[in-house]
């Protein structure tokens, strides 16, 4: 009689182990489905690694660190041609990312191809938030770097940068990719792969019965045909700036008052999740740049006026600003703020509140390299002179 009342929890749960380790298993040996799933949750490092390992990075004369600001709105094409040195940069720009993920992959960019000259970081507000804020992403990221190099396995557990959400997240992610890619296993999004996939095949079996086409129209498809005109320096392969990605290529549809929607709904997280910033991790991974005297400039990307508008009212925006100074003055460096000297305002340069449109991304990439190219200590570097990395225990005294 008890088992009966347990035999469908424990069929349902025996079910599970099976689905979940048939799924496992084809995540982990076909290299093209976990590059699919890692694409769908906005982890684009995968991508990044095989990129930066096609364009000589032992040459790499700047690298560009960040989240998805920095990987919409750098292009390296523009960038490159503005500045009036010959530079060679990549943008390794991570959507969803996390400094403690940015030190790892500096350190593992170090170990395999050399310091760059220059290391471009960003700043951001949604950067100076604990990891527990944002952590799913980081978590496929750290899961990337481990994969592509088991030799950081063990470093990964000793980072002090690792919240416990992010090591609890690698530690369920590691028998099962399920749990790893759990969003992407939703209903909804199972729904929808299934009404795709439907409607595929009932396209192929109408061309093959009846030589009927039925075109299937996706909305990136119709985002695209809008926008065909803005884009077409990039419809040549061979234009695309390096460390761009598919994502890029996609342009992102804008509702009416979508802008203004999204800019308030930052305001609302701010005001009710955070209020001070965290700046832990930024300074874990300046102490490491200057132990390993690798010369750095910070960079703070535009965002949309509405956003900023909105923003300047928070309770995170004094003192985030304040701290950002604080750090430039105790370590000496250039920081370069993108809504200074800059046409900002005009909104015809943002895909969204906070994402420069390959538009702005060619444009601010310009203005960058002129700002850039003026900073004593980048002239020094690129005239192949000598310069003084600053320590920031000077500086304290």
């Amino acid at each position: 009689m008890m088992f009966r009342v347990f035999r469908p929890i424990i069929i349902g749960i025996l079910l599970f182990i099976l689905i979940n380790g048939a799924v496992t298993v084809a995540v982990n040996h076909i290299p093209s489905l976990r590059e699919e799933l890692n694409l769908k949750a906005d982890n684009l490092l995968p991508y990044k690694l095989q990129e930066i390992a096609k364009i000589q990075p032992q040459n790499l004369d700047v690298l560009f660190l960040g989240t998805s600001q920095t990987n919409d709105g750098f292009s390296t094409h523009a960038f490159d041609e503005a500045f009036p040195e010959k530079v060679r940069s990549f943008n390794m720009g991570l959507p969803g990312s996390a400094y403690g993920v940015i030190l790892s992959y500096l350190k593992v960019h170090i170990t395999h191809y050399g310091k760059p000259k220059l290391v471009l970081l960003e700043v951001s507000d949604l950067l100076a938030q604990k990891d527990d804020d944002h952590f799913y992403v980081p978590m496929l990221q750290y899961k990337t770097l481990i994969n592509q190099y088991p030799s950081l396995f063990s470093d990964f557990w000793k980072n002090p940068l690792l919240s416990f959400k992010i090591r609890k997240e690698l530690f369920f992610s590691m028998p099962s990719a399920i749990y790893e890619f759990r969003p992407l296993f939703s209903p909804l999004r199972i729904q929808s792969a299934v009404t795709k996939g439907g409607s595929i095949l009932i396209n192929k079996t109408l061309q093959v019965l009846f030589h009927i086409n039925t075109p299937i129209i996706s909305q990136e498809a119709e985002a695209h045909e809008q926008v065909s005109t803005s884009s077409e320096h990039f419809q040549d392969d061979q234009t695309l700036p390096m460390g761009w990605t598919p994502r890029d290529m996609i342009p992102m549809l804008e509702t009416p008052g979508g802008v203004k929607t999204n800019a308030r709904l930052a305001r609302n997280y701010y005001i009710g999740h955070v209020t001070q910033p965290d700046f832990t991790n930024l300074i874990h991974l300046l102490n490491y740049c200057q132990q390993e005297k690798i010369n750095v400039v910070l960079v703070s990307w535009p965002n949309h006026p509405d956003y900023d508008k909105l923003f300047q009212k928070t309770p995170f925006s004094k003192p985030f600003y304040t701290g950002v100074q604080q750090i430039v003055q105790q370590y000496h460096l250039p920081y370069i703020n993108m809504e200074e000297g800059t046409p900002y305002q005009l909104t015809q340069f943002y895909s969204d509140t906070r994402h420069l449109n390959a538009q702005g991304a060619i444009i601010f990439s310009r203005l960058l390299a002129q700002k850039l190219a003026v900073l004593p200590q980048v002239k020094a570097l690129f005239q192949n002179k000598p310069i003084q990395v600053a320590s920031a225990h000077k500086s304290e005294k």
